[in-house]
């Protein structure tokens, strides 16, 4: 009888223990759109850095911007998020609150950009921290690779 609540709970544990794996396995992805683009060298364009929860509750998002064969034109905070470092042209550095965390996906910035010679170009971020509750949160990272020509696109 003994070995059968020994056994009974030895499962209870593990399918507990099991649950908090599954939870623990969600992965925050910070993600720069679009990925991919193709433009020429005279065009500016828009991209957005924007995180993505996938069941986590994200409240910080910390990071260094890296233009690649690009010039920022100017920054713009998203809706809903408060900067205590606010990216710049001239300081890529942030750090940004989400009042309250969120779940849903929320963009933090937009940035314009100029291409600055013909090939590849490469918006990236660079020393990131995303954190939850107090807590620092796994994440994924996906940066925007973009093809410049001296054509017309």
């Amino acid at each position: 009888m003994i070995k059968n609540k020994f056994t009974i709970l030895s499962v209870a544990v593990l399918l507990i223990l099991g649950t908090f794996s599954i939870v623990n396995a969600a992965t925050s992805s910070l993600y720069v759109s679009p990925a991919v683009l193709d433009k020429n060298i005279d065009d500016t364009f828009m991209v957005a850095v924007s995180i993505a929860p996938n069941g986590l509750k994200v409240c910080a998002v910390e990071g260094e911007l890296s233009l690649d064969n690009l010039s920022c034109q100017g920054i713009v905070l998203g809706e809903g998020v408060m900067a205590q470092k606010s990216p710049s042209c001239s300081g890529p550095t942030f750090l940004i609150g989400i009042p309250s965390c969120t779940t849903e996906n929320k963009t933090l910035f937009t940035m314009t950009i100029q291409g600055e010679n013909e090939g590849s170009a490469v918006v990236d971020i660079v020393g990131v921290d995303v954190v939850g509750e107090g807590v620092p949160l796994p994440f994924t990272l996906s940066k925007g690779t973009y093809n410049l020509s001296k054509g017309t696109v």
